[in-house]
C-alpha cells in the first residue's frame, strides 16, 4: 500500500502537498497529558488557511470503538467543501482533522468490542461529520 519507501502513518510529503505546513507540538484543545502518546495529524485551523501537520494526543478506543493505525487515507469532495466553509450540512467545525476514508490495522479495542482484535486489517469511513476527528492522521478511533 502507498508509494515505495513510504512508512505507515506518514501523512504528507511536502513536495506532494506544498499547502501543508509543518509545526511543532500542538493540540486541538487543552494541554497534553503525560500518559497520552502523541501522533501526527493534518489540522485545518480555518477555511482557506494552510493545513498544518502537528503533534497532538493520540485518541483512545472508547466503549464500542476500535483504534486504527492508519496506513492510507485520502481527501475527498466533502473534505474540500468543509475546508472551504461550504458544507454546513456536515456540522464539522474548524479547527479539525479532516478525512473520511481509511485503511489500516486495529491497534486497540474498547470495551464491548467483540468483532475486531488488535492486528486486524480494516478499511472504512469515519470523521468529517458533527465534529468527529477525521482520518488525515496516524490514528483514528
Amino acid at each position: 500500500m502507498g508509494r515505495p519507501g513510504a512508512r505507515a502513518g506518514v501523512i504528507a510529503d511536502a513536495a506532494l502537498a506544498p499547502e501543508v505546513t509543518m509545526t511543532g507540538p500542538g493540540r486541538l484543545n487543552g494541554d497534553r497529558h503525560a500518559d497520552q502518546l502523541p501522533m501526527m495529524a493534518a489540522i485545518a485551523e480555518s477555511s482557506g488557511e494552510p493545513i498544518r501537520v502537528s503533534s497532538i494526543d493520540r485518541p483512545e478506543a472508547g466503549a464500542g470503538q476500535v483504534l486504527v493505525r492508519i496506513h492510507a487515507s485520502g481527501v475527498n469532495p466533502l473534505d474540500t467543501k468543509i475546508y472551504a466553509g461550504e458544507a454546513p450540512h456536515a456540522r464539522h467545525p474548524l479547527p479539525a482533522i479532516l478525512g473520511l476514508d481509511l485503511a489500516g490495522v486495529v491497534d486497540a479495542v474498547g470495551s464491548s468490542v467483540e468483532r475486531f482484535r488488535p492486528g486486524d486489517e480494516v478499511y472504512g469511513t469515519t470523521g468529517d461529520v458533527g465534529g468527529h476527528p477525521g482520518t488525515l492522521a496516524q490514528f483514528a478511533a
